[in-house]
């Protein structure tokens, strides 16, 4: 199967999205170069993967930008009913909004799965695009993030969201 990278640019320095058998597998966050290894030419840069890219760039610029509408093929084969369930309820919350773990869970439809929520956006492979920095912890406290707390304070901070100290 085809592997095909897609890098953008932003203040953060390079973000890197990608692709296999034409489905997106991974999006990593802005690192300056340090995780990122340089574009793939060739292949693949074309529709969603440039669409996509642009979209991010205008993220991380502080512009407020919707990836919810955008029907891309997403390597995610064998999620369960209740991931399927959390991941549209994710994809509803809007920018500059925040929302609990416990609250997702209720909007899933699984009110006591707070824990199973934090677990399953915990391995979110695509952070930004499905906004699990977007899920805090009840009280309105940044809680973890699979890039660390500091770059979950940043993605909130472009989208005019403060948060409560601990």
């Amino acid at each position: 199967m085809e592997t095909c990278k897609t890098t953008y640019e932003t203040r953060f320095g390079r973000g890197l999205l990608v692709w296999r058998g034409g489905m997106l597998e991974e999006h990593r966050l802005p690192a300056g170069g340090r995780r990122n290894r340089p574009p793939q030419r060739g292949a693949g840069h074309y529709g969603p993967h440039t669409i996509l890219a642009a979209r991010l760039e205008s993220y991380f610029s502080g512009r407020p930008t919707d990836f919810a509408g955008l029907d891309l093929p997403l390597a995610h084969a064998g999620w369960t009913d209740f991931q399927e369930a959390v991941a549209a309820a994710l994809l509803a919350v809007p920018y500059g909004a925040t929302i609990s773990y416990g609250g997702l869970a209720a909007t899933a439809g699984y009110p006591r799965a707070s824990r199973a929520v934090g677990s399953f956006m915990a391995r979110n492979p695509w952070p930004v695009i499905f906004p699990c920095h977007r899920v805090v912890r009840s009280g309105g406290i940044a809680g973890n993030f699979s890039s660390g707390a500091a770059w979950k304070k940043r993605l909130l901070g472009l989208e005019g969201v403060t948060l409560r100290p601990l």
